[in-house]
């Protein structure tokens, strides 16, 4: 059946905002200081979830399955789960995406309504759609919802958030407006956060400008495309690199996805389309035939499903089926759905897409921030990912089995992969996040990490405060070589945000990450940290014990103890038995846990309170943990070599230690959180912390340039000062 095309309704003069054209600075798809991304998204992507919702309900359900067989399911079944959305549903999605990329595109009038914007789409006006089979009531309130958001240049360049079928769902929003709180318990267990888009932009970019030499074609593959904020900034970086191809070819022969939400493909399909629509308009077919041949790559199924190391199957006739298909579509036909729904548990990932029958060169996305739940099939997962059987339960994190998917699935000489992740892959000392460690360091390639405090300004933006890495991997060919590149944990302010993208750089390091992934910046932390890491002598080797204690029990505690904070931001909370500190009325002492470090004598004490309240500790801790919560590994791990044991250094380490405790006790920081009080204390501004570092600098080997090192980094953690 052909379908042709309908003319354009009311066009509108060109804009500088269409799509694959250069865009207005700053893009509205970039949280900053002062706009949040979400916000603007909810502003125009709510009335559309509501328009879906009031077109929804004045559709027969019957009536819409056959519709939506016979015009938008995908043109090949594919072997995904049961769907949790009603054909009703998905097609009053489709009617609103049509509707919005028309106007996008214009391809027709901000005065179109459901049923003119579906025509437009099906390009034929013999063709009644999904919108005809609504009630006049409901498309006319659809349609004034939609109408109170039209903007052609917001529709371009949000065009995969207000597609989101969840809505507003952050921390933000629920403070904001309560009723938001169920969308962001939703997100929450689906892991959902959508990225912005200089984000997918900058990894994109990183990923794919060391091929801007090579010929042919590149497969990329997203596993959890959601509505294709990667998959449209992999397309417009390959148009960069091969400038002047045929955007709808490059799309249909190079972009990969999975999603286990059918309306997240169709959205990433719709957002394509507007990406690539001025070749639509040049081959003359309707939108929907080119909006089913981008579909074709999409697939609804759980990524972690797809397995490479199943014996491979006879795709051959698969692909030219796949390509028959995709031809005619091309060509302004829409064939029928054809195919056979493929049998639970592992699929070989040439099933569902022939094409990438040896897998594909990229994988590139932003996996879920979940647990596996008890849905999955634990039992398979268990079988075939390492990063499961080190911690096989539900509660267990769904993103170390997605790297190792990404380690799994692309081609042996392929180019790699980038993924957006919570910084727990490099300080979680849990056995799943070790096990990926240990896989990391062991697959050859280059990998490089980047990584974001969520203070002062978060990566995600304001709305999503998360610690995040951003992991990228080069693999050559069969280069058995595996190289760790690194960076500090970034500290930024959000009118800063596009230079700090663009200044990134990688330092190589040289030790092991199963226990963690330092993050240094320069060749100097990379030897201070290689030479520290080879002394045997740590700080869990000099003292009895390290427990729990609270702050009640800290003041009534011995000599022999030194507590640190299970907490710290600017400086780390090292101190001795406190005094006791009257309290204001109403209030209590603080229940938050300490660190109890029991030593062996008062000296020890004096001695370990010195060490921890040193800009080496400060560094150490900071490039080891999170920038927040203070574990007690990296207390133990503190290198101090024959600090405790030289007779020398011993003694003016206690003369340095006594004198800091003396001054920095008369002024503990008094902190009152809802009737609950803390102390806190530091050493920051004293002489003596500047002879304590000097000292470990010296008995540690390491050279004294190094000083000015440590002054730096403090300097610039305090100040949120961006390194490149």
């Amino acid at each position: 059946m052909f379908l042709g095309p309908i003319p354009s309704q009311d066009p509108q003069p060109p804009s500088s905002a269409s799509p694959m054209n250069s865009r207005a600075v700053p893009s509205l798809d970039v949280p900053r200081q002062g706009y949040v991304l979400s916000t603007t998204a909810e502003k125009y992507g709510g009335p559309l979830r509501r328009a879906v919702e009031a077109l929804r309900g004045g559709i027969p359900s019957s009536a819409a399955a056959i519709k939506w067989k016979r015009l938008y399911s995908c043109r090949r079944v594919e072997p995904g789960s049961t769907s949790n959305r009603s054909e009703a549903e998905l097609g009053a999605w489709v009617v609103v995406a049509a509707w919005v990329v028309g106007i996008a595109s214009r391809s027709i009038s901000v005065d179109a309504t459901l049923v003119e914007a579906e025509t437009w789409f099906l390009g034929s006006p013999s063709e009644l759609g999904i919108a005809a089979l609504a009630t006049p009531e409901a498309r006319s309130e659809a349609e004034d919802l939609l109408r109170s958001v039209v903007d052609v240049k917001v529709f371009s360049e949000l065009l995969p958030y207000i597609l989101d079928p969840h809505g507003q769902g952050s921390r933000l929003s629920v403070v904001r407006r309560p009723e938001t709180a169920t969308a962001r318990k939703q997100k929450r267990a689906d892991g959902v956060f959508y990225t912005p888009g200089d984000v997918a932009r900058f990894m994109v970019g990183e990923v794919l400008h060391p091929l801007q030499g090579e010929g042919g074609l590149l497969s990329i593959f997203d596993p959890a495309c959601g509505s294709g904020v990667f998959l449209r900034a992999a397309l417009r970086e390959l148009m960069h690199i091969k400038q002047g191809s045929d955007p709808l070819e490059i799309a249909c022969s190079c972009l990969y996805g999975t999603d286990i939400d059918p309306w997240a493909l169709g959205a990433s399909a719709f957002v394509l389309l507007l990406d690539c629509f001025a070749s639509v308009e040049k081959r003359g077919i309707p939108p929907i035939t080119a909006w089913h041949a981008l579909r074709l790559n999409l697939a609804q199924v759980d990524a972690l499903r797809l397995d490479p190391s199943m014996a491979e199957r006879q795709t051959d006739h698969c692909l030219n089926d796949l390509q028959a298909c995709r031809r005619s579509l091309l060509s302004g036909v829409l064939v029928a759905e054809t195919g056979n729904t493929l049998r639970p548990g592992p699929i070989p990932i040439q099933e569902v897409f022939p094409a990438l029958s040896s897998g594909p060169r990229v994988l590139i996305g932003n996996p879920p921030y979940a647990e596996i739940n008890g849905g999955s099939d634990l039992l398979s997962l268990v079988q075939r990912f390492e990063t499961f059987r080190a911690a096989p339960r539900p509660s267990s994190d769904l993103f170390p089995l997605f790297v190792e998917q990404m380690i799994r699935l692309v081609a042996e000489n392929a180019h790699g992969g980038a993924m957006v992740l919570p910084l727990s892959i490099a300080c979680n000392s849990g056995s799943q996040f070790v096990a990926i460690r240990n896989l990391i360091e062991q697959t050859p390639g280059e990998w490089r990490f980047a990584f974001f405090d969520r203070e002062p300004h978060a990566l995600f933006g304001e709305d999503v405060k998360t610690r995040n890495t951003i992991v990228i991997w080069d693999r050559n060919g069969r280069n058995p070589d595996v190289g760790i590149l690194t960076g500090p944990l970034r500290k930024w302010r959000g009118h800063s945000r596009a230079r700090m993208l663009s200044k990134i750089t990688f330092t190589p390091i040289n030790v092991g990450i199963c226990a963690g992934i330092p993050k240094i910046h320069g060749p100097a932390q990379a030897s201070a940290l290689e030479h520290l890491s080879a002394i045997p002598i740590k700080l869990e080797n000099i003292v009895k014990r390290i427990g729990r204690t609270t702050l009640t029990e800290a003041m009534q505690g011995e000599k022999m103890e030194v507590y640190v904070g299970a907490t710290a931001y600017n400086f780390l909370n090292v101190f001795l038995r406190p005094t006791s500190t009257k309290l204001e009325k109403g209030a209590s002492l603080t229940q938050n846990p300490l660190h109890a470090i029991i030593c062996p004598d008062p000296g020890s004490a004096i001695r370990a309170y010195a060490l921890l309240n040193s800009r080496l500790a400060f560094w150490w801790w900071h490039i080891h943990g999170d920038g927040f919560h203070v574990s007690r590994r990296c207390i133990e791990s503190l290198p101090v070599g024959n600090v405790m044991e030289e007779a020398s250094l011993s003694n003016n380490l206690t003369d340095l230690g006594m004198a800091l405790w003396s001054q920095v006790s008369k002024n503990p920081i008094v902190s009152l959180n809802r009737g609950s009080m803390s102390l806190g204390f530091s050493a920051g501004a004293c002489k003596e912390r500047e002879a304590i570092d000097l000292l470990l600098v010296g008995a540690l080997g390491l050279p004294a340039s190094f000083m000015g090192e440590l002054e730096q980094f403090c300097d610039d953690v305090v100040s949120a000062s961006m390194k490149p």
